[in-house]
């Protein structure tokens, strides 16, 4: 029997909305100085969201996604996908 697996990083419950953009903000949970994620059955997943990360307002070359912690959850895209 196959059972397929998704990668999850997991971000602290939502606290902080923005009235100018009608949206939450989330930052990422952390565990052990590390981000908290962990390998999860694909059908425990109850629906997608669409997060917009935070962008610094300047990048250099050796920036990755891995250093963007806020991210607003966009209610605007259809959680269907």
């Amino acid at each position: 029997m196959r059972h397929l697996l998704a990668y999850v990083h997991w971000f602290r419950p939502l606290q902080q909305f923005d009235h100018t953009l009608h949206m939450y903000w989330l930052s990422r949970s952390s565990c052990q100085n590390g981000p908290y994620a962990e390998v999860i059955l694909v059908d425990h997943i109850l629906q997608p969201c669409h997060l917009v990360p935070q962008w610094p307002r300047r990048m250099d070359a050796g920036f990755n996604m891995d250093k963007v912690d806020k991210f607003l959850l966009n209610k605007y895209i259809d959680s269907d996908f």
